[in-house]
């Protein structure tokens, strides 16, 4: 259970680093276009935005993150922190190609690339080193010390 709290820990972590950039981007850039700043229209923006980019983040968790999370034994080359950053930038930039694929038609809209390749990079990047961090917690279990219970069930 604590391997599948972890991954979700980080892919929450990686989704809602990417939802502050973005969002913090996006309303620099219409405060820097002289457009006047509304805040009740920048949190709307901000829910819906971060609605639609959790389902896209939740499908990535259910069906690629949390299968490797939970099948990499803890002392495979892949967590080793050269590695399983890179990869998980790498994973976030594809998945952001196929979101973009998919929104675009499946045709190449550059807009739509520029937009969610970086994105879904961000949210990889994050996942793989919160979920590095957190690899320790999810797979430590508690061993009893022999002689914490004596014999005959009476506790010291």
């Amino acid at each position: 259970m604590r391997r599948v709290a972890a991954s979700l820990i980080a892919m929450t972590a990686g989704w809602m680093v990417m939802n502050v950039v973005i969002l913090g981007l996006d309303w620099i850039w219409k405060i820097a276009r002289g457009r006047t700043f509304n805040l009740s229209t920048a949190m709307s923006e901000g829910v819906i935005w971060a609605g639609a980019t959790a389902v896209v983040v939740g499908g990535a968790w259910l069906l690629v993150y949390l299968p490797i999370y939970a099948a990499a034994p803890r002392g495979n080359a892949f967590w080793k922190w050269r590695v399983c950053v890179p990869a998980g930038v790498a994973a976030g930039a594809a998945a952001g190609i196929g979101v973009a694929l998919v929104a675009g038609g499946f045709r190449i809209d550059w807009g739509v690339v520029r937009a969610t390749v970086p994105a879904a990079a961000i949210v990889g990047g994050v996942a793989a080193v919160v979920g590095r961090f957190l690899l320790d917690w999810s797979r430590h279990y508690r061993q009893v010390p022999q002689d914490e219970f004596k014999p005959g069930g009476a506790r010291p």
